[in-house]
């Protein structure tokens, strides 16, 4: 359940998804966590009620597109800070693109891992409509030298993470402002978001509100500490990166028993 500050009062999960403009039958795995029931999706694409919640800090609904600023400093040209109205003047651009948390399907894992136990929850596919990073960062003039984009969100000091240059300049990267045809939905980072896609979610910054250029890779709490590969021996790899292959049955549920015979079955791939 989750504090409803304004009225002293705790909500439900269910009056609290509803408040947000979320569908209450999403499944609640905490106060931050909240998955998306596949048999509820028709289609590729994941209706923006539906679609899944994750994030580390508070669920931001109140940053106001008017407000909204991204500064971009670190080894660049020229320093910026662009209002939504900047964005939009830039080239933009529509694509079709999953989002998957890193820990989606966790609770299949054995032994159990630690975080979340989420089912095939944590992953939509939707239409993303916005600008490439690469025009900002051509905007501000990326100079010689540079190895990380490190993207900061608004709702913790340190949710940071490091995106390679190369990565950042590619021209599916992109600041977002609209999902599915609509304004991007707040809990799912609305105003602007950062979308990397086909890589771990953690990389799609939320609330984005800083791009800072950096001539080393980034070390922060979610590029080594969380979000990081290691091998049977505990040895770090590397940060997560892009997710592997993965499948769903979606239709006939788990453990449904079901007649002798023909049957369809209907599922997801990514």
């Amino acid at each position: 359940m989750t504090a409803n500050a304004s009225a002293g009062a705790i909500e439900t999960p269910q009056a609290f998804l509803s408040r947000i403009g979320k569908d209450p039958r999403l499944v609640a795995y905490s106060d931050k966590e909240y998955g998306t029931p596949l048999d509820l999706v028709e289609g590729l694409n994941v209706p923006n009620e539906l679609f899944f919640i994750r994030s580390y800090g508070p669920i931001l609904t109140n940053l106001e597109p008017d407000a909204w600023r991204l500064k971009v400093t670190g080894l660049v040209e020229r320093e910026l800070e662009l209002t939504l109205d900047d964005l939009k003047r830039l080239p933009q651009r529509s694509m079709t693109a999953f989002l998957e948390c890193s820990g989606n399907s966790r609770s299949g894992f054995e032994p159990p891992a630690e975080g979340t136990k989420w089912g095939d929850t944590a992953i939509g596919n939707a239409e993303w409509h916005g600008v490439s990073l690469a025009s900002v960062l051509a905007l501000a003039g990326v100079k010689s030298g540079a190895v990380d984009v490190v993207s900061q969100g608004a709702d913790l000091v340190d949710m940071q993470r490091g995106l390679p240059v190369e990565v950042a300049m590619g021209p599916d990267v992109m600041l977002v402002w609209q999902m599915n045809g609509e304004d991007l939905p707040r809990p799912n980072g609305g105003p602007v978001r950062l979308l990397v896609p086909g890589w771990g979610g953690i990389a799609s910054t939320k609330w984005i509100v800083g791009l800072d250029v950096i001539d080393h890779a980034f070390a922060g709490h979610y590029n080594r500490e969380l979000y990081t590969l290691y091998t049977e021996e505990q040895e770090r790899v590397r940060p997560v990166r892009e997710m592997p292959v993965k499948s769903v049955i979606v239709s006939p549920p788990p453990d449904a028993s079901i007649t002798a015979g023909s049957q369809t079955i209907h599922g997801y791939a990514c």
